[in-house]
Order: C-alpha cells, then structure tokens, then sequence
C-alpha cells in the first residue's frame, strides 16, 4: 500500500462560503518562498563575507516584502478581486 499524501494545514482553496477577507489573509500567508529564499541566500552570504546575521535579517525581511506584493499581484488575484467587490462595512 503506498503511502498517502499529507494535506497542508490550510485549504487549497479558498471555499465559496468564506468571508473575502479571510479567504484574502488565508492566502497572502501562504506565502513563503521569496523570504525562505531570502533568509538562505542571505545566511551564506553572511557566512561567506563573515558579515553575521544581518544579511539574512536584510534579505528575510526584503523577501517578506517580495512575497506580501507577489501575493497581492498574481497568487491571490482572485480573492484581492473578491475582496475588493464586498460592500463596506
């Protein structure tokens, strides 16, 4: 019997019932590859140049931001889309 697949702690997708802006945060925090990316590259070049942390707290912290405006652009367009559609409050 081969073994089965884990399913991820959040849903693959947003459900139809949600509130938009849940669905919105649910995505944007998912998140994660330009700041893991950013951390990595940073603590070699950190290591490497003998420079300590601070590249990899310069390069996670950019990275964050990277994956804040990735998500709000492309990854999430549909629920930026949903939540800007729903009435004010």
């Amino acid at each position: 019997m081969p073994p089965q697949p884990i399913p991820p702690p959040y849903p693959a997708a947003p459900l139809a019932s949600d509130d938009p802006s849940e669905a919105l945060s649910r995505c944007l925090l998912t998140q994660f590859k330009f700041c893991a990316a950013g951390v990595g590259l940073g603590g070699y070049y950190g290591a490497k140049a003998k420079a300590g942390v601070a590249p990899m707290i310069a390069a996670g912290v950019a990275g964050s931001l990277a994956d804040l405006l990735y998500g709000w652009t492309a990854a999430c367009e549909e629920e930026v889309r949903r939540y800007r559609e729903q009435p004010p409050n």
